[in-house]
């Protein structure tokens, strides 16, 4: 879901996590443009998110724990934030 909210409304980002739900976790590696002001924008709106230099954000998306909100959220804000 959390993919093709991305796919859909962010338009400056590429998805280094394989596409195959069979070939990965639930985490999607996300290339960036302006990384850690994004990262930034993630954080005030309280989306937990992990940084690796120098422009990857990654996203964990836990059925258990988030919501589809949580995920169209953080989609949102990434969109949002885009330069």
């Amino acid at each position: 879901y959390l993919e093709s909210l991305i796919d859909a409304l962010v338009p400056d980002v590429e998805i280094l996590t394989p596409r195959d739900p069979a070939a990965r976790g639930a985490q999607l590696s996300l290339r960036l443009a302006d990384a850690p002001r994004r990262l930034a924008a993630l954080e005030s709106a309280g989306v937990v998110a992990d940084f690796r230099e120098p422009d990857i954000i990654r996203l964990a998306p836990i059925p258990l724990y988030n919501t589809f909100h949580d995920a169209w959220r953080a989609a949102r804000v990434l969109a949002d934030s885009a330069p």
